[in-house]
């Protein structure tokens, strides 16, 4: 059984933020009874978030201290335990050391914990990755047991991307016979580096050749996401508003009617162009939206 104490965390996880008790749900990380185990980290996770709300700093330090021990944790194969811990490694400043422990397990992960250590991975909070985490997020774009938590990942975090082998990685993931989420979210990463100057010309010329053989789908996720993904689509939502699937160019007519674009020159033209669309649906679309004002 856990011990009554951690059980009373659920009534009033503030009255545990104490470096102290910390310490306590610390030590029980590494019981070896397995619900005493997971009452400390239940634990633990219930006071990281009231530590979110409610600072205190030595207390945060110690469990920055043992992320590490966290880190472990996402082999547990428990999934309520793998899921504290990862809600635990969203709420704390990431350390190298914690960094280094994940780069460690995915040598060779356990197929069952692959995703929530790239999921992890992922969390770091620097203004870059740093090159192995990076160059690890790409191995795993084209392993079927991690292909959808790299790509989410580098997706959430786009704005770290500084390799431009990684932009590479991501047009073959998001090649048609890719791995079918992760082909999904390094389509949608490769449009918001279309936003970022570092990576904009790659990125469009890679989008560019996807559409050459991209599905349907595959076409309007493209056209959905230059609408709110970056400000540098036009060119690309051209090209799609002649696609040959109507749902293709409905999603260029909404894209086109964001703030981002509906103002320019050039996105009048093409919803003019899409409001005699030989479909209904994009035609009522269009209308209702130069009704309510997308023209300037």
């Amino acid at each position: 059984m856990s011990e009554p104490w951690t059980r009373a965390v659920d009534d009033d996880p503030h009255s545990f933020r104490d470096p102290g008790s910390i310490t306590r749900l610390l030590a029980g990380l590494g019981e070896a009874d397995d619900e005493r185990r997971l009452g400390s980290v239940r634990g633990l996770t219930k006071v990281v978030k009231a530590l979110e709300d409610d600072p205190v700093e030595e207390s945060l330090a110690r469990v920055r201290a043992e992320l590490p021990a966290l880190v472990d944790l996402l082999l547990d194969r428990d999934a309520e335990a793998s899921g504290c811990a990862i809600s635990i490694l969203r709420r704390i400043e990431p350390t190298d050391a914690a960094a280094e422990r994940l780069l460690k397990h995915l040598a060779g992960p356990p197929e069952h914990a692959t995703a929530l250590l790239l999921e992890a991975l992922g969390l770091h909070s620097s203004a870059a990755f740093p090159e192995p985490i990076e160059q690890t997020l790409c191995r795993f774009l084209s392993a079927p047991q991690g292909a959808r938590a790299a790509a989410y990942a580098l997706y959430c975090s786009f704005s770290m991307i500084r390799r431009s082998s990684t932009v590479d990685a991501l047009r073959l993931a998001a090649a048609p016979d890719g791995i079918a989420w992760g082909r999904y979210y390094s389509l949608l990463t490769l449009c918001c580096l279309t936003s970022l100057e570092e990576h904009a010309a790659i990125a469009n010329e890679h989008l560019d050749a996807i559409l050459d053989d991209a599905s349907a789908e595959s076409r309007q996720q493209i056209a959905a996401a230059l609408g709110w993904a970056t400000r540098r689509g036009l060119p690309l939502l051209h090209r799609l508003a002649a696609d040959p699937e109507p749902s293709v160019r409905l999603a260029v007519a909404e894209s086109l009617v964001r703030d981002e674009y509906r103002a320019r020159r050039e996105t009048q033209v093409l919803l003019h162009r899409l409001a005699a669309d030989e479909d209904a649906e994009v035609r009522e679309f269009v209308d209702l939206a130069l009704e309510h004002g997308a023209t300037p």
